[in-house]
């Protein structure tokens, strides 16, 4: 397991003194890239709260920036400089962010391989269901479905997201000048439109909040879910809890693979039964 400590090489009965050294070298060795993978794993815990807060400020600064534009206030080119400039940190980030958790993956997958190459040589029974490299072969297929769920979050934010946020800014500014008229009836449904459209971009923003995979690589399963559910209850106004024992770090496949359980299991208990308390208990 990726992030573990050192694994004892206790002699096996019956196992030849060479391929007892050998398990010996490969432990110090897995030793080693497990450090490895904890300091990238912290790294991109860093890296992923700082292009959260940037993209919050590129949030921010884009509804100003477009205020201004639209009631031809001072400072519109300062704010235009500010949004290219976060702009531009936010993809820096980004790209960081997806090259640090590519090396993570490469790295996790390289220990997974060493530590089934190292149990296969004292594999007394050969079963097929727990071949090492068919349940490698399982991570990589979960890995590759976790890499197009990002790459469809980053299109749809950068797409739907995107005009949904403008409609908003839009229709806001549409708002406040119809309230000087005094037209009622044009401010009412004014009024609903901004109304249901704040809601549809929520929606839009939780479901890319959904298809992520939240911080479980960086920060773990348990912290991961208790962020989510966090979220989940703000979001919904429920009354989920988790009861979690510490089990550590788990293979960041079986991690991914309990994480998007329970989050279809909450999203089912919010479609049908709405109000009701709910406890995630997570154990060995």
């Amino acid at each position: 397991m990726a992030g573990s400590g050192p694994r004892s090489t206790r002699h096996e009965p019956g196992l030849p003194q060479v391929l007892h050294e050998a398990h010996t070298i490969v432990a110090e060795q897995l030793k080693r890239l497990r450090d490895l993978a904890e300091g990238a794993r912290r790294e991109g815990e860093l890296l992923s709260t700082t292009l959260r807060q940037v993209e919050r400020q590129l949030d921010e600064a884009l509804l100003q920036h477009r205020t201004a534009v639209e009631r031809r206030q001072l400072g519109e080119a300062l704010l235009e400089q500010r949004v290219a400039e976060l702009r531009d940190r936010s993809e820096e980030l980004g790209s960081a962010l997806a090259a640090n958790r590519h090396a993570l993956r490469q790295l996790e997958q390289l220990i997974r391989q060493i530590e089934m190459s190292s149990a296969a040589l004292t594999d007394v029974d050969g079963g097929v269901a727990d071949d090492p490299w068919a349940l490698a072969l399982r991570a990589q297929v979960i890995h590759g479905r976790e890499e197009e769920r990002v790459r469809l979050a980053r299109e749809v934010h950068d797409g739907p997201a995107q005009v949904l946020a403008n409609a908003q800014m839009l229709l806001e500014t549409c708002y406040s000048l119809a309230q000087q008229t005094g037209h009622e009836r044009l401010v009412l449904m004014l009024d609903r439109m901004r109304q249901a459209t704040r809601e549809g971009l929520q929606e839009v923003r939780r479901f890319i909040a959904d298809l992520r995979p939240g911080d479980v690589a960086e920060r773990g399963l348990v912290e991961a879910l208790r962020e989510y559910l966090r979220g989940y209850n703000n979001a919904y106004n429920a009354q989920a809890t988790l009861d979690a024992e510490p089990i550590g770090r788990l293979p960041s496949e079986v991690e991914i693979v309990l994480y998007r359980i329970v989050q279809e299991a909450l999203q089912n208990a919010h479609k049908y039964a709405r109000g009701a308390r709910v406890m995630v208990r997570l154990t060995r």
